[in-house]
């Protein structure tokens, strides 16, 4: 209730004087402080269209303690402006000229204790929707993946009280043809995990490297899987050439704590296939025509 106040007061303003710059400015800051969060700083610069239902921005930036890790420019944004009194970020479509990401955002300064809580999507101060997600140009830095690459990108994104979906094609427009998809939601509460990945890439391509496989062949990955992240499944496969090189399965497994055996997490990894051409030639002959991976991590609440 508090906050449904404090955004009736900040937009009832704007929706009355929003061609002044002063109320140009307190929407800006609105939008700045609601994206905004622990370790995450976000700026926007030339924002236009306050009263509109189409809005652009020339840039917006987020940056970490190390700096600006993520840009946009020329942004265009068609959205929901009466969501606001709601709490709700709520965008139709927003294109971008460019999008460039130098480098992942740093983490916590701070490393966690084995007593860490487990993972969850950040909870931001407004919930927000964006149907159609869209960029000319993005622009991945070295230092992401371990080699630069230029793609289009589309999909749409969504988080709303701890529940994030994620549908997001990339493909590459630079000298090495290759299309990411990825298909992915997670919920706070419920702690169900989907995932659905499918990378394709011509030879030479990023992938290969950072996997480092002999003479870098042409790449088709795929892991899908749908559980509750304490039981969870993914299936995966991976071809080079159009042969399934290897296929298998990653799970995980909770063991729930009673009053003399402590709880504890496992992964559990199962893959079997032809790992010789992945390998490198004086490997070969050791792990022969054809090879099985089985191995299992456990890890007990107090961090072992």
């Amino acid at each position: 209730m508090k906050r449904f106040f404090l955004l009736l007061l900040l937009c009832l303003p704007l929706a009355a004087f929003a061609d002044t710059e002063e109320d140009k400015g307190r929407l800006t800051r609105f939008l700045e402080d609601s994206l905004s969060g622990a370790g995450r700083s976000v700026t926007i610069d030339g924002f236009s269209g306050a009263l509109s239902s189409v809005a652009s921005l020339d840039k917006m930036t987020i940056a970490d303690a190390k700096g600006i890790w993520l840009t946009l420019e020329t942004v265009r944004l068609d959205w929901n402006r009466a969501a606001l009194l709601k709490g709700r970020l709520e965008v139709n479509s927003l294109a971008a000229k460019t999008i460039t990401v130098t480098r992942l955002p740093a983490s916590e300064p701070s490393a966690p204790s084995p007593e860490a809580t487990p993972f969850s999507l950040p909870e931001l101060p407004v919930s927000v929707e964006i149907g159609a997600l869209k960029a000319e140009k993005i622009t991945l830095g070295k230092d992401v993946l371990g080699s630069p690459l230029t793609a289009k990108l589309s999909g749409q994104l969504s988080l709303v009280e701890g529940a994030g979906r994620a549908n997001i094609a990339l493909n590459r427009t630079d000298t090495i043809a290759g299309a990411f998809l990825l298909k992915a939601g997670f919920d706070n509460t419920t702690r169900q995990l989907a995932i659905d990945l499918s990378a394709t890439e011509a030879r030479d391509g990023l992938v290969a490297t950072l996997l480092n496989i002999p003479d870098r062949p042409s790449l088709a990955l795929t892991v899908s899987g749908d559980a509750p992240l304490a039981d969870f499944r993914a299936d995966l496969s991976l071809a080079t050439d159009g042969v399934e090189r290897i296929a298998g399965t990653i799970k995980t497994a909770a063991q729930v704590k009673t009053e003399t055996i402590p709880a504890e997490q496992s992964l559990i990894i199962d893959i079997k296939g032809d790992l010789s051409p992945l390998l490198e030639a004086r490997f070969r002959p050791f792990f022969g025509a054809q090879s099985t991976l089985t191995a299992k991590a456990r890890k007990t609440e107090d961090g072992r």
